[in-house]
């Protein structure tokens, strides 16, 4: 019976994922948002970790739950260091030029910082949901 929530829970993820990417296009959000693509090594990681777990549950599974929420964490402080370290060492406040690029600089950074950290706590979600129902 556990199996057969397995699969229910690993089909809506994958349908999740087929749906953002059609309807909504997610890669190109994605891409646009990450500058570091740490979002499509997350997915990656998540994928593959669900497709093996069917077979054999092992402690590499519940290790690969916790590294696609490191992995999301790395991000955010990728990002964070992306807004602080370019934003303002080269600013002049007189020109909006600068300006502008420090407020584009800004929201790229936190974006990738946003965008890493919420595809890894799904990612780690979904996949320690799979984990306590096959070990169930």
């Amino acid at each position: 019976m556990n199996k057969w929530k397995w699969w229910f829970i690993a089909n809506v993820g994958l349908i999740a994922l087929t749906v953002g990417h059609f309807k909504f296009d997610l890669s190109q959000l994605l891409l646009d948002a990450d500058s570091t693509y740490l979002t499509f090594v997350i997915i990656g990681i998540s994928l593959l970790t669900s497709a093996t777990m069917y077979f054999k549950q092992t402690d590499m599974h519940w290790f690969a739950s916790d590294a696609v929420l490191s992995i999301g964490m790395v991000g955010t402080l990728f990002g964070f260091l992306l807004v602080l370290g370019q934003s303002f060492s080269e600013i002049d406040t007189s020109s909006i030029e600068s300006m502008t690029e420090a407020i584009s600089t800004l929201a790229s950074g936190m974006s990738t910082a946003l965008v890493t950290s919420l595809v890894g706590l799904v990612a780690s979600l979904w996949l320690k949901l799979q984990l306590v129902i096959l070990e169930s």
